[in-house]
């Protein structure tokens, strides 16, 4: 006679790291543990997704290998952990309030263009969301732009104004709703509208009929400022404008490599403003690998051929003495030794210089330590810089700059300080050349302004010094962005054509 063995149940704790919130997850663990019949909860935290399950351990495991294969198409699994733990007699799965405990580290999805879905309903008119464009559901819709506070829940969002309706409440909590838990949701008879104002605030249409107005606008010639539930959006530019072109490598008209620019922008066309003072890359592209190759040119550009006794300065002292040969007599001889006006190359040099970064793995890698370095509050302390007069444009001498950030090495003033000192001078030059190219508009490109302390810096000055400013926030502003500012150079030099 044998005994029926019964299993007791277990409980698993998982903690999901990842782009896992504002996708539909919490909807899709809901449903994955209704589907194996497991108890527990699931909830949105401050550094991903938290969930708890009971239930049978073979249960359990199917659930765990199914999440990764099975997840929403437009999340993304950064990390995983579970563990076993005792049960407790979870009853039901549900989803639970978000906790707002702990470091703010869950990443956010930009927001995602309607889905086919969405459209169909926005386009039939039998649909109660006929020509409503602020339709969305768990697979598009708004999300970075609108939220305020992490967790990502409608009360953190610029939605929390818009109390749902009971057909969209109802939406909401469905599990077998598109719309289930999905943050922004809203129709005509709960949530926000379109209004077309004129410029001095009056509401000249409302609902589709603004919308129409808006195309009529902007196809008039004129320009139309967007504001939505996240923010003013201008999406048309119109020059005469500066365009601050700050990047790691462009090829430019005079056959340089290009990179620290300033434009300016006209109905015709552009021309250069001003850059910075060319120096050199020896040995090309592998100078942007080793960022003491240019911090080396940059330097010969001050010392000459004096350079060799300077083994005081640490990318000099990583060359050996027959390296060193080398690379200068290449920049004499011009060498494999293009020339650059790169911005992002002079945060190379700097790196370099103060020892952060000799060589480097990735792209950007001794910028990004060089402003990771710093402490916004350490100083508000400048070096010096100067301009130059060239035939039709300004020429910024950073040499003043890298003489003074020496002396301040040589005093040992503290690294921190120093990357501190060399961004709030990177943020004045293009002060000083706004000032003095006398444009109204300023707009900020490239992939340097990735940087966050420089381009708030900048933009803070900018403002105070009363210039219209444009920045990327939606488009980003390295190479990720070049396709589309082709795509509508094109565009314009077509209808110019016209």
């Amino acid at each position: 006679m044998s005994a029926e063995v019964i299993e007791t149940p277990k409980r698993m704790r998982i903690v999901i790291r990842g782009a896992v919130q504002g996708v539909g997850f919490r909807p899709f663990i809901y449903r994955l543990a209704n589907d194996l019949r497991l108890s527990g909860w699931v909830k949105n935290s401050s550094n991903g997704v938290a969930i708890e399950i009971e239930g049978e351990k073979e249960r359990l495991e199917r659930f765990l290998l199914r999440i990764e294969p099975e997840k929403p198409p437009r999340s993304s699994i950064q990390g995983l952990e579970y563990s076993y733990l005792d049960p407790v007699g979870y009853t039901a799965f549900e989803i639970l309030a978000s906790d707002q405990s702990g470091a703010k580290m869950a990443l956010v999805l930009p927001d995602i263009a309607t889905c086919p879905d969405c459209l169909t309903e926005i386009f039939d008119p039998d649909n109660r969301r006929y020509l409503y464009p602020f339709t969305n559901c768990t697979n598009c819709g708004p999300r970075y732009t609108i939220i305020t506070a992490l967790p990502y829940d409608r009360p953190d969002t610029t939605m929390s104004g818009f109390t749902m309706c009971k057909k969209c409440r109802a939406e909401y909590d469905n599990p077998d709703n598109r719309r289930f838990h999905a943050q922004p949701n809203a129709c005509p008879d709960c949530g926000p509208h379109l209004e077309l104002w004129d410029a001095e605030g009056k509401i000249i249409s409302k609902h589709h009929e603004a919308l129409l107005g808006a195309v009529d606008v902007i196809c008039g010639g004129r320009i139309v400022a967007v504001k939505g539930i996240g923010g003013f959006h201008l999406n048309e530019l119109s020059s005469p404008l500066l365009g601050v072109a700050w990047d790691g490598a462009g090829y430019g008209l005079d056959g340089t490599i290009w990179g620290g620019e300033f434009f300016r922008v006209t109905e015709g066309g552009f021309e250069r403003a001003a850059y910075f003072r060319p120096f050199r890359l020896p040995g090309g592209e592998k100078a942007i690998k080793e960022p003491r190759r240019a911090a080396l040119a940059a330097l010969y550009e001050i010392f000459g051929d004096s350079l060799l006794d300077r083994r005081d300065i640490e990318p000099i002292d990583s060359f050996s003495g027959a390296e060193l040969k080398v690379l200068i007599n290449m920049l004499e001889k011009s060498i494999n030794s293009p020339y650059t006006t790169s911005a992002g190359r002079l945060f190379d040099v700097v790196s370099s210089i103060i020892g952060i970064r000799q060589a480097t793995h990735f792209e950007g890698q001794a910028a990004m330590e060089l402003e990771f370095l710093l402490d916004p509050n350490q100083t508000t302390e400048l070096y010096r810089f100067e301009f130059e007069k060239a035939e039709s444009a300004i020429i910024v001498d950073w040499r003043p700059m890298i003489l003074d950030l020496l002396d301040d090495l040589k005093s040992g003033v503290p690294v921190a300080r120093i990357s501190a000192k060399f961004h709030n001078t990177m943020s004045e030059i293009i002060v000083a050349i706004a000032q003095l190219a006398n444009e109204k508009k300023v707009a900020l490109s490239g992939g340097c302004f990735q940087n966050k302390y420089l381009t708030e810096r900048t933009i803070v000055h900018l403002i105070k010094a009363g210039f219209q400013l444009y920045w990327h926030q939606r488009i980003p502003p390295n190479d990720g962005g070049i396709s589309l500012g082709q795509a509508v150079a094109v565009i314009d030099l077509k209808n110019r054509a016209r």
